[in-house]
């Protein structure tokens, strides 16, 4: 459902705008059809894979998170299903923004946040002291 051109055969368009994402949200209708290689998604940035598909009356997660992601709450229930309501909603988001935030400690990111605060923080001192 991503943008894409036609003659764009690697399909280099939509690459990139998953490429730039810490956490990657991906939806499957049938998880057994196999349509979604990992392999053709390479990105430093990529940290969280959350995998959605339809399960009864709601979504079955699998969350693939690299191990350089420290862990984070809160925990998905067992079986990992939630429901369609707002509270399930609610559930998702929680656990993807603490998985995110739990991103910023991998390596990658921890020192570029390290600088980029720095930076920040030098800028509100010239700015204000």
């Amino acid at each position: 459902m991503l943008p894409g051109r036609i003659t764009d055969g690697q399909r280099l368009d939509r690459k990139r705008h998953l490429g730039n994402d810490i956490i990657l949200i991906i939806f499957q209708e049938d998880p057994q059809s196999g349509a979604f290689q990992l392999s053709s998604i390479r990105s430093k940035q990529n940290h969280i894979i959350c995998f959605v598909s339809p399960k009864n009356d709601g979504f079955e997660l699998l969350l693939a998170p690299r191990k350089e992601v420290p862990y984070f709450t809160p925990d998905l229930p067992e079986p990992a299903v939630i429901g369609t309501d707002g509270i399930s909603r609610d559930f998702l988001l929680h656990k993807l923004i603490n998985g995110e935030r739990a991103s910023y400690k991998a390596p990658i990111f921890a020192s570029k946040i390290t600088r980029t605060r720095s930076v920040l923080l030098y800028d509100v001192i010239d700015r204000y002291i």
